[in-house]
């Protein structure tokens, strides 16, 4: 269960470690030191955002940085429930004149 298929995943990485070789010659040529400081920069950030989309690309797992799933299913069902029940009463209200005193699914 890959999020992203796995040949995907190493053409990525084969680009990016090509990429930083290339920048590594190229920033290299330079007589400037703040050559290689814009490339060490220029790597932490790409890299971050590698591992950044690499956590980011399965949100409903069970990581701390995931979405709480079971917790919004539940919050829905509750909340539909509860708009459900009110709706049936207050159409039994208007029907009968009727008021009911509890909910309508509870067993007696």
């Amino acid at each position: 269960n890959m999020p992203m298929p796995f040949q995907y995943f190493h053409i990525m990485n084969l680009m990016l470690t090509i990429n930083f070789t290339m920048w590594a010659y190229g920033m290299g040529m330079y007589w400037s030191y703040i050559a290689s400081a814009i490339y060490f920069f220029s790597l932490l950030i790409f890299l971050g955002m590698k591992e950044l989309a690499a956590a980011l690309s399965d949100p409903f797992g069970h990581d701390p940085t995931d979405f709480p799933l079971n917790e919004w299913i539940t919050t829905c069902w509750r909340d539909c429930h509860y708009f459900l029940e009110a709706e049936a009463a207050d159409v039994i209200r208007k029907r009968t004149n009727y008021e009911l005193s509890k909910p309508l699914w509870t067993k007696e």
